[in-house]
């Protein structure tokens, strides 16, 4: 059985993650309402889970207009789901907040997405299942 995301579940769940896993808590979720920050669910995406990037301002070249996160349309479970979704969050906070011209996949994040991350990942799991029927 696979899991399929819709926007609204995607919206829900990168608040949840943004609002309660450290270190994410510093991006700036209001971009989403003020158009800064697009989510995208790409049925037809096959080489990869998702992806992260920012589109610079046509009239002001250093500056950011605007960024994106896109994820697939379907993907084996919804944790798989939850961990692709973290990892882009993770790139958007190093663009947002660390001001990274590139984001990447060194030390920091490896280490993020093994501890804390997955920490966090089970706990809000864990949660779910919980209060299912």
């Amino acid at each position: 059985m696979t899991y399929k995301p819709n926007l609204g579940t995607v919206t829900g769940d990168m608040y949840h993650i943004l609002k309660h896993f450290p270190l994410l808590k510093n991006i700036p979720f209001q971009e989403y309402y003020n158009g800064k920050l697009s989510l995208e669910i790409d049925p037809d995406m096959d080489t990869e889970w998702g992806y992260c990037m920012s589109a610079k301002d046509a009239m002001c070249p250093l500056r950011i207009a605007k960024w994106e996160i896109g994820i697939a349309g379907e993907f084996p479970t919804r944790r798989r789901y939850l961990v692709t979704l973290v990892h882009e969050l993770f790139h958007l906070y190093q663009m947002t907040v660390l001001k990274l011209p590139t984001p990447n996949h060194g030390k920091r994040m490896s280490t993020y997405m093994s501890t804390t991350a997955k920490r966090q990942l089970d706990k809000m799991l864990r949660r779910e299942t919980k209060w299912q029927y």
